[in-house]
Formats: C-alpha cells, sequence, structure tokens
C-alpha cells in the first residue's frame, strides 16, 4: 500500500511539474486592453472583470466592439452605409457556427456584386430597436431593416470565449 501511496504521489508531482508553464517558452503574452469607465480613466485591469451573474447583473464596460451585441449589428449596418464589407467576416463564430443568413453577411466582401448591392440596399437604413437582450451565452437585438427600414427582424448573437457573434437572423 505504501509503495501505491509512494508511486501515485510521484507520478502527481511529474505531472504537475510537466503542465506547469515552461520557462523555455518565448511566446509574449497577449496585451490587456485599456478598460475605461464612465467616471474614471483608461487602466489596464490587473484581474479580468466578473463575469455577469443574477447578482450582479451583466458586465457594463466594453472595451472590444466583440463585447458589445449591439456594436456587432451595428457593424453591419456601418458597412452597409460605407460598401466596407472587409470588417464583417470578423462577426461570424470562428467555429463555423450559424445559420446561411448570418454567413452570408459575414462572407459578403467575397460575395458578387449583385449581392452586396442587394445587401446595401436591406441593410443601409437599417436600424437597432431598444437595447440587446442579454441572457447568459445568447443575446438578442431587435432591429429595422428592408429598403425603406421599417421591416423587424431579430438577430442572435452568441458570446464564445469572451466575444459576441453572429449566429442566426
Amino acid at each position: 500500500m505504501k509503495i501505491l501511496i509512494i508511486s501515485l504521489s510521484l507520478f502527481t508531482w511529474i505531472l504537475f511539474t510537466a503542465c506547469k508553464n515552461n520557462s523555455t517558452d518565448k511566446t509574449p503574452a497577449p496585451e490587456t486592453p485599456e478598460v475605461k469607465t464612465e467616471n474614471t480613466p483608461a487602466t489596464t485591469p490587473t484581474t479580468a472583470p466578473a463575469a455577469p451573474t443574477a447578482t450582479n447583473g451583466p458586465a457594463t464596460t466594453a472595451t472590444t466592439v466583440s463585447e458589445d451585441p449591439e456594436k456587432i449589428v451595428q457593424k453591419i449596418f456601418d458597412a452597409a452605409k460605407s460598401g466596407d464589407f472587409s470588417k464583417l467576416k470578423d462577426l461570424c463564430d470562428p467555429t463555423g457556427y450559424g445559420d446561411g443568413d448570418t454567413k452570408d453577411i459575414c462572407a459578403m466582401a467575397s460575395k458578387p456584386k449583385k449581392d452586396q448591392d442587394e445587401f446595401v440596399q436591406y441593410f443601409k437604413n437599417g436600424s437597432i430597436v431598444g437595447e440587446a437582450i442579454i441572457e447568459g451565452d445568447n443575446a438578442t437585438v431587435n432591429i429595422k431593416f428592408g429598403p425603406d427600414g421599417t421591416k423587424s427582424e431579430k438577430i442572435i448573437l452568441k458570446k464564445i470565449m469572451g466575444n459576441w457573434y453572429l449566429s442566426d437572423f
């Protein structure tokens, strides 16, 4: 029995030591984004912000576009107004999840001119209606779109590894 305990202890120690951060790894640590709140100047956080819970509510400080569902949806309208579709590709789930419509939006830069013109026609007068409804890792953003900007629709987003991505339209 003593041999078994000693063997398990030794194995655990070897496993723990092997899993530690290797000091020969020269990969630089990712940069920490600046966080700015309404009443304080921009600072570099030393710890990650708390995830929203039932008691503390949704996180209120967004430092990048992918952290705010409404900003993700607004990028669709901005691309339609400017004709710059290059940033749309970053709005879709990097793992490939999402319905066909959202994938079409994200691939708009490589679509034929006819499809791009139709996209512009339907989204250039679009707008967000109200605030995003966030429930855990899912968000719903109600929009108006169409040639005259009066057609109601909702866009569903999923939060993956701290970033919001289009999921369903």
